[in-house]
Formats: C-alpha cells, sequence, structure tokens
C-alpha cells in the first residue's frame, strides 16, 4: 500500500476538509512502515481512518503515538 492508497482512504473517511485541519504528512516510509504527522487533535480519526482500510494482505496498526518526531528515535 502507498501513500496514494492511505490518502484516498482517508479522504472518503474525513473528507478534503478533515485532511486540510489534521496536517497530514507522509514522514517516513520504508519496509512496510512508517511515520505519519498530524495535528494532536486529529489522531483519533486518522487512526479510525486507517483502521477502516480492508485488504485481505494488509494490516495497519498504531505501534506508537509521540508528541514530537524527535521521541520516535528515527534515524
Amino acid at each position: 500500500m502507498d501513500k496514494e492508497d492511505i490518502d484516498s482512504s482517508l479522504k472518503s473517511f474525513m473528507g478534503e476538509l478533515g485532511i486540510a485541519k489534521s496536517g497530514l504528512k507522509f514522514i517516513k516510509h520504508e519496509n512496510e512502515k512508517g511515520i505519519i504527522q498530524v495535528n494532536h487533535k486529529f489522531v483519533d480519526e486518522v487512526k479510525t481512518g486507517l483502521a477502516l482500510i480492508y485488504r485481505p494482505d494488509l494490516m495497519i496498526r498504531t505501534v506508537r503515538v509521540s508528541g514530537t518526531l524527535k521521541n520516535l528515535n528515527i534515524d
């Protein structure tokens, strides 16, 4: 699944205005893992939108939520 698939699925759930308000940004994506940055007020909405993506060969789960990217220890 690529960024465009995630973006289109979230748009269908949240709408374009919701996506704009959330400040959705794809920070890093590699080896079946990725980091998405959103406004702290929209974390639950984005997590719900990601959970609604259905593909038999795909499972999306939240590993961690952090207030800053520095606290995620990304390389």
